[in-house]
Formats: C-alpha cells, structure tokens, sequence
C-alpha cells in the first residue's frame, strides 16, 4: 500500500510540472481513497484545487487536515492563504498566528500577515511585524512556486506560479494584482522606517561630534 501511494505522489508531481493539473489532481484523490488521512496528499490537493479556482474547496480540505492533525502548521498556513485569497482578513489573521505558534520563523506565515496587517490599517501590529520581515532574508519574493511536496506555497506562490501554463482561474489574477500592489506597499515601507532608523543615527552621529 505504502509502496503504491509512493508511486502515485511521484505520478501527481510529475503530472503538475507538466501543467497537467487534473491528472494530478486524480493522483490526489487515488491516494486519498487508500488512505483518507494522508495528510500530504491532502494538502497538495488543497493547493492543487485553489490553483484550479475552488478556493471554498481547499478549506474544507484544510479543515479536515486540521481535524486530523490539530497541529499541523502546513493546515493553519495553507487556510490562512486560502482565506487572504477571498478577502476574509481578520479569520485569516487567526490562522497566521496558529500557524507561527508552531512555527515563529516562518517567513512565509509572517510576511503574509504582514501584508494583511497593511490592508487592514491595523500599523501597530504591523510595524510588529516588521522586525522578523526585515532580518529574515526569505522574503516573499524568494517563495518560487514549484510541488515541494510540503505544503511551502505562499500568497505569492499561489499566483505567481506555473503561469507559463495558463492554469490559474481569472479571479486569481485579480487578486493577483491586488496582492502585487500591496507586497510593493509592504516594501515600500519597510524601506521607509530603514531609512527613518538610519537618518536618526547619522543625525545622533552629528549631534555627537559637534
């Protein structure tokens, strides 16, 4: 059985990097009638049906993932982008900050709720953010989409992956923008408050020396 599923996961990769996404998607479901707890099958079919447009789809995978392991920081992660996805920031929000309960380095869950914290004008949790988003090197941008076979896809991932083969629903390319818009709004700032910090040294500097 074990042997089997192994080859099916193989077969579901292999049929995503070609853009075969239904096949793939079939590998998944295989899978998951041999053993209705895989959880990283069930996982890549999440992120294998939002790529497909079936956002709803992919929670209720989610949250049944959740149901199975209560614990599991690619559920949390994978809801949360889900969620961002339709715009349900706040419930989003909630599953970020389960998600960095197990995990407090993830870039990936800190740079998403970063995002979120800016469209929502929440800044004093945002700049909260900022801190881990600024030293931690793994920026959204370093997110490439590709089948890591772990659940690793960011907001960006999720729309800027795999565009070569046209797959993405046309309501994923509206957010698309919009999320492209407000990552470079992100940036934008955290450049700001670097800069805001660095003229204050030189500033204390001068002050200093004279």
């Amino acid at each position: 059985m074990q042997k089997r599923i192994k080859i099916l996961l193989n077969s579901a990769s292999e049929h995503y990097q070609e853009g075969d996404f239904q096949k793939a998607l079939a590998c998944y479901d295989e899978i998951i009638k041999i053993d209705p707890q895989h959880i990283e099958a069930l996982i890549e079919k999440g992120i294998l049906i939002i790529e497909l447009g079936d956002i709803h789809g992919a929670i209720s995978i989610y949250d049944r993932v959740l149901e199975i392991d209560p614990k599991s920081f690619h559920g949390f992660v994978n809801k949360a982008i889900a969620l961002q996805l339709l715009e349900e920031y706040e419930e989003a929000l909630q599953y970020y900050d389960r998600a960095l309960e197990i995990n407090q380095n993830s870039a990936q869950a800190m740079n998403n709720k970063a995002i979120i914290l800016h469209i929502l004008g929440k800044k004093k949790r945002f700049k909260s953010c900022l801190p881990k988003s600024i030293s931690n090197r793994s920026t959204l941008l370093s997110w490439k989409s590709k089948n890591c076979g772990d659940g690793r896809y960011s907001i960006i991932d999720l729309k800027y992956g795999n565009i070569a083969g046209g797959r993405f629903a046309l309501c994923l390319f509206f957010v698309k923008v919009k999320e492209f818009l407000m990552f470079c709004v992100l940036m934008l700032t955290q450049l700001f408050y670097i800069l805001k910090a660095l003229m204050a040294d030189i500033a204390f500097g001068s002050v200093f020396i004279y």
